[in-house]
Parts: C-alpha cells; structure tokens; sequence
C-alpha cells in the first residue's frame, strides 16, 4: 500500500493565511477602540471637546426629528410596546424609562 500523495503546503500560504486572520482580528480591535473612544468622548467633555459637542449636536437633532415624526414614533413603540406619550417636562417614554433604569 502506499501513502496518498498529500501536496506540500507552501510557507507563503502558511503566511498569507496568517496575515489575513491577524487582519481580521485588528480590525475588530480596532472598531471596539473607536467605540470606546466614542462613548468616552459621549461621557467626559473634557476628554475630547470638539467631538462630545459634536455628539451633543447630533443627538439634539434626532431627537427632533424624532419627536417632530409620528411615523418614526409609531416604528419605535411598534419595536419597544412604548406608547411615546410624553411627560410633564417634554420627555418621551424612552428617555423617562432609561433614567428609571439608570437609578
């Protein structure tokens, strides 16, 4: 009997093969570093000015168009069972429901 050939594997594969997972991999490090950067800028001004007023800004205006759009509203109590009816300082249902959870 004799052995089946098995073809020899090059060590540049070997290495290609490596190089793409290593890439793979920094590219997840590298997203969860941008969102840990993101939320710091998000908590503390001072971390990063420019950007925390930036957010703020961003923030702002989807929360208008949010509560200017009964379409959008109805998608989001569709999503989360909220009826979006809105309480005496003018926040939504959503906004009062997570202070409620960061307490």
């Amino acid at each position: 009997m004799t052995a089946a050939a098995r073809p020899e594997i090059s060590r540049a594969d070997i290495n290609k093969a490596r190089s793409v997972r290593a890439k793979r991999a920094a590219s997840y490090v590298r997203a969860g570093l941008i969102i840990a950067v993101m939320a710091a800028a998000w908590q503390e001004r001072a971390f990063w000015p420019f950007l925390h007023d930036r957010m703020q800004l961003t923030y702002d205006f989807g929360l208008n168009l949010y509560d200017n759009s009964a379409d959008a509203r109805g998608q989001i109590a569709a999503l989360t069972g909220f009826d979006n009816q809105s309480s005496d300082n003018g926040s939504t249902a959503i906004v009062d429901t997570l202070k409620k959870l960061s307490e």
